[in-house]
């Protein structure tokens, strides 16, 4: 039989499988969540102001037919260029928490994406094995504007940043104006400045990025735009006027091993690859 034959075949036998994990795990397990079911008695008796409110949460979330059409069109796109030999079904450990993640992440369109691009790596018997469980973890906890920012470190790796400080003159004293301060604030990400170093501080703590800091980078001048930026000078301006000295300590923002591995297996899309058969 020719492979184009049985390769869309061999694509729908293993999307079938992980839809058939989706439907097993129900949206809403009413006899295991008696926390949830006094939580519904509860809403019942605030009133309808809250009732409308929560009335569009219901859109968002995904059911069984949604994530079966997401596995059986995106998900086997993405495995277009893979030998039909080398698509299996993805560990239980990888594929039940991220379906169940999909459900309220799905109309993120960063976070599908990246949930897409894990569960195709799964279905991959070349790189299943990098397809960490932790991954899932993550991207339940991230927001789309750290997923952008997780795309921006996909290709430069570094990034440079300073640290922004407040000295009281003729004092010893300091405070820390603002850390991690970094070109993540000024790209074309459609990021809030100010919840930049935020989302900087929560991908370090998922072990994804990394900072150094008052180790410069050799080419001084990534730090210029940072320094002609009006975030700096608002900054700048606003320390002057309590009458403080300004101070920066250079740094940078790095990936990490295990930021790199996220990056290859949720960020790349396999299905730009050429190289494949």
């Amino acid at each position: 039989m020719d492979d184009n034959e049985t390769k869309p075949s061999k694509i729908k036998d293993a999307t079938e499988a992980v839809a058939a994990i989706a439907k097993a795990v129900p949206v809403y397990q009413d006899a295991i969540q008696p926390g949830a079911r006094e939580l519904g008695k509860s809403l019942e008796t605030i009133g309808k102001s809250v009732n409308l409110a929560l009335a569009p949460l219901k859109a968002v979330v995904w059911g069984y037919e949604q994530i079966e059409v997401f596995l059986t069109k995106e998900v086997a796109k993405k495995l277009q260029n893979i030998p039909e030999e080398d698509i299996i079904t993805p560990k239980i450990n990888v594929a039940g928490p991220l379906l169940d993640a999909l459900r309220y992440s799905a109309k993120e369109e960063e976070l599908r994406e990246m949930f897409g691009n894990l569960l195709a790596n799964a279905m991959d018997k070349s790189t299943a094995h990098s397809a960490h469980p932790s991954f899932v973890e993550i991207l339940k906890q991230i927001t789309s504007d750290e997923a952008k920012i997780m795309q921006h470190f996909n290709s430069v790796k570094v990034l440079p940043k300073i640290d922004i400080v407040s000295k009281q003159k003729n004092q010893p004293h300091y405070d820390i104006y603002m850390k991690n301060y970094s070109l993540v604030n000024i790209k074309s990400l459609e990021i809030k400045s100010g919840m930049a170093p935020i989302y900087v501080d929560n991908l370090c703590r998922f072990g994804l990025l990394t900072t150094y800091d008052g180790v410069k980078m050799i080419n001084q001048t990534v730090y210029q735009p940072l320094l002609e930026h009006k975030m700096f000078t608002e900054a700048a301006d606003k320390i002057s006027d309590w009458g403080h000295e300004c101070h920066i300590s250079k740094g940078f923002i790095s990936r990490t091993n295990y930021g790199t591995l996220f990056c290859n297996i949720c960020i790349d899309d396999k299905s730009l690859n050429t190289t494949a058969p």
